[in-house]
């Protein structure tokens, strides 16, 4: 298996899962709402968990202070779902998705703010261009009327934000 083979694999899978959720809950959670997605998956994580416990005991061996990181971590990624999951209800994966480009431009910002990184000139200008093509996914042409969805960008860019931290 070549490399490239390799490289496709997870913009494949992320590519199948975000239509998979599109089609979810465009189909059968309509009315249910996100709410029922989240918990759906929060379940499936404690169907998991008995199976990792037998693979590696050690799992639980954590101090308090990593534990309390890692809620924090788990919560922030909940919120940034829910934030996903609205942003889908909204518009298609096709637009929503890219749109989780932002997060490693919130992580170049982050690092620049919290670590004192210095950002190349690939860096930044990579940001601009992400910026531009998410301004440009952002934009709903109605007739004559330009419109900026924006609910959609401010849920996302939310969501990438959360990731990023």
């Amino acid at each position: 298996m070549n490399w490239l083979s390799i490289a496709l694999i997870t913009p494949i899978t992320h590519a199948i899962a975000n239509h998979m959720d599109k089609y979810v809950l465009s189909k059968y959670l309509k009315n249910a709402g996100i709410g029922f997605l989240v918990i759906f998956s929060a379940f499936f994580s404690f169907l998991c968990l008995p199976i990792i416990t037998l693979i590696y005991p050690a799992v639980f061996a954590v101090h308090v202070f990593d534990a309390f990181v890692l809620a924090a971590n788990g919560g922030l990624i909940i919120i940034a779902y829910i934030l996903y999951f609205i942003a889908l209800q909204e518009d298609e994966a096709s637009i929503v998705t890219p749109l989780f480009q932002f997060i490693p431009v919130f992580g170049f910002i982050l690092g620049y703010v919290l670590l004192g990184e210095v950002l190349t000139r690939h860096q930044i200008g990579g940001s601009i261009i992400i910026a531009c093509g998410a301004f440009l996914l952002s934009i709903a042409l109605d007739g004559s009327k330009i419109q900026i969805k924006k609910k959609v960008l401010f849920m996302m860019l939310g969501a990438s934000l959360l990731y990023a931290i």
